[in-house]
């Protein structure tokens, strides 16, 4: 079963809302059930597909999508080489193939790595981790964040028109470094 454990150093903000198809596919990865077993923990699986992770002619694990009929993906990845549990990953897609959360557990399945990504309008803006209990933890990374102004500035006054405030020193007729 899936256990999870707090640290204790970091700052907790709030309970993130990973969904409950996510943390019973980690829970399953990690009891290595078998293929079908996935279609019957699900009332709503569309499609179940499971493929062997190779290397030469070892097989070290294995991958398996599940669709849901919302259109929500689950993809489940065991990494198990010698029979030896290394690494079970959860990733979760919401329509359109949009990556949603990732968890990643390890040999003991104790969720070690957990992320959540924050959509407005379609458009992803905020990566939020999570801690090993599954709750907001620092500071949420904006993703596409706007670009701004132009940072490119003059160096020197146009037409009477006043350039960036540069110590003089700094101030240069040509570029030092040219783009050949």
């Amino acid at each position: 079963m899936v256990s999870a454990s707090h640290s204790g150093t970091a700052d907790i903000l709030e309970p993130a809302s990973v969904p409950e198809i996510t943390i019973q596919a980690l829970r399953l990865a990690c009891d290595n059930v078998k293929e079908d077993d996935f279609s019957l923990a699900f009332s709503d699986v569309v499609s179940s597909a499971r493929q062997d992770l190779v290397r030469g002619e070892t097989i070290f694990g294995w991958r398996q999508k599940i669709e849901f009929d919302d259109q929500t993906q689950v993809v489940v990845q065991r990494i198990a080489p010698q029979g030896q549990l290394r690494r079970v990953s959860v990733e979760q897609f919401k329509s359109s193939s949009r990556p949603a959360v990732l968890l990643v557990s390890d040999q003991n399945c104790q969720i070690h790595q957990a992320r959540i990504i924050r959509y407005e309008d379609d458009v992803a803006v905020g990566l939020q981790p999570l801690n090993s209990e599954l709750v907001a933890e620092g500071a949420e990374i904006p993703m596409n964040p706007p670009r701004g102004r132009q940072q490119n500035k003059r160096l020197r006054d146009r037409n009477g028109v006043k350039a960036a405030d540069f110590p003089e020193a700094f101030i240069v007729d040509e570029p030092l470094r040219k783009v050949i």
